[in-house]
């Protein structure tokens, strides 16, 4: 064959077959001639050469053009079978083109907690948790105390984000059988844009970790929960043994309170004197003979120190501070600040004196009278009188609410569902050093009405 040049060659003009072959000299090998021998390389040559057989006609770049085809050429077998839907597993619903939708209210099949920073509106005081909330934002805006429960009902491996973008403080709450920790005292919000993330750490157990608020040593005080007693037969159940020096408490009752009701008892114990099983502190109401138109009487079992006013009234709508304080030679008793006792009376044998009283009871007094139809808040005594009533209320703020009293060391105080994990169960930890807790009896229940 002549040598020509390769502009000289002609066109392929078709598929090339088999036999067809591209002339090649070996100068290497001088058998044929002494300028070399020429040799044929044919198509059959290439194609076996070919890794993995991928320039066989079956596997042409033109196969792309049948789905089916190419996805089995390039070895995606049924991986990607589906052009829309998530009905078989996809993970993300593919357009009409087969290219991934991009609105990621599509995302369908991800596991639980794998779709992180989607917002959760909460507008409410109370959402409980779900398996839906998992790896989410809720966001809570109400200008009212919020409470956060984590149900035992959610799944192994649950987490989220609590923000308070509101007023409101957050509280987050074990449901029953759930446990929480944190580092805090507190298991709440710190403020405004503070968030609070809930970390799973065993079965039906998280932590807390975030701007959660502190309680006592510095930081804001926190005041998440109130004791909701029905008047009919809920109580406090609380016993131990103190010398009434201070009594404080929090309360907002269902109705008004004025001279002409029938007394309620917001503490009542066993005292000492005449009739000592009916000690207690009295709200509303004639008491007894020696005395009228009591408006909040300390009862003793031998002594009456009592606020009487004909006329007074205590109002429904608002958060009230009661104290009871022994000055050294006799009671006095404080309403929201103000020292109101005007009237005594003495029907036994016994002198003024500090009195010694057990038996402690919220909301009732110890034979079963006298139940009391109302919230009740931050209760706490001290045996020995504490030096300034005023230390018991914080003013700093538009209206009067609790102090952090921690510094004050009360023996007993009862936060009502703001101390360890008290919300939801029966039992109200005693915070102060007596470490007498009570027994919440005949089912009150806790509510996010708070002085504030």
């Amino acid at each position: 064959m002549a040598n020509k040049k390769i502009s000289s060659l002609g066109s392929l003009g078709g598929t090339p077959d088999v036999a067809d072959i591209i002339p090649i000299t070996d100068v290497s090998d001088t058998t044929g001639s002494v300028n070399g021998t020429t040799k044929k390389v044919t198509v059959a040559n290439l194609v076996a050469a070919a890794p993995q057989g991928d320039l066989v006609a079956s596997n042409n770049l033109s196969d792309v053009a049948s789905a089916s085809t190419a996805r089995t050429n390039l070895g995606l077998g049924t991986a990607a079978s589906q052009d829309v839907g998530t009905a078989n597993g996809n993970l993300v619903q593919l357009d009409s083109t087969g290219l991934p939708a991009i609105d990621g209210s599509q995302l369908t099949n991800l596991p639980a907690g794998s779709l992180f920073n989607t917002i959760v509106s909460e507008s409410t005081t109370a959402r409980t948790l779900s398996d839906s909330d998992c790896g989410k934002v809720i966001d809570c805006s109400n200008g009212s105390a919020v409470t956060i429960t984590i149900p035992s009902t959610v799944s192994a491996g649950f987490n989220c984000t609590v923000v308070q973008s509101g007023a409101g403080q957050v509280t987050i709450a074990a449901g029953a059988s759930v446990n929480l920790y944190c580092y805090s005292s507190t298991k709440a919000t710190a403020g405004q844009y503070a968030a609070i993330n809930i970390i799973p750490y065993a079965s039906n157990s998280y932590v807390l970790e975030g701007d959660l608020a502190a309680s006592g040593g510095g930081g804001a005080f926190s005041n998440t929960y109130s004791l909701d007693l029905d008047g009919t037969n809920d109580y406090v159940d609380i016993g131990g043994s103190y010398d009434l020096g201070t009594f404080s408490a929090w309360f907002k009752p269902d109705n008004v309170l004025s001279a002409s009701q029938s007394p309620y008892m917001i503490a009542g114990f066993t005292g000492v004197g005449t009739y000592p099983n009916n000690g207690g502190i009295l709200v509303s109401g004639h008491v007894t003979g020696t005395l009228s138109n009591e408006i909040i009487t300390l009862y003793t079992g031998d002594w009456n120190y009592a606020y009487t006013n004909g006329s007074a009234t205590i109002s429904n709508t608002d958060w009230h501070h009661l104290a009871v304080h022994w000055s050294g030679s006799d009671y006095e008793i404080y309403l929201d600040g103000t020292q109101v006792k005007n009237a005594q009376s003495q029907f036994g044998t016994l002198s003024k004196a500090k009195i010694p009283i057990t038996n402690l009871i919220l909301g009732k007094r110890v034979d079963n009278n006298y139940m009391f139809p109302s919230l009740i808040d931050e209760v706490a005594i001290w045996s020995t009188p504490i030096s300034s009533i005023a230390s018991l209320r914080d003013t700093s703020g538009t209206n009067p609410v609790p102090a952090d009293i921690s510094s004050l060391s009360p023996n007993g105080y009862w936060r009502m569902g703001d101390t360890g994990s008290d919300y939801g169960t029966s039992t109200i930890t005693d915070a102060g050093s007596g470490g007498t807790n009570g027994a919440l009896t005949n089912g009150p229940t806790f509510s996010t009405d708070v002085p504030t």
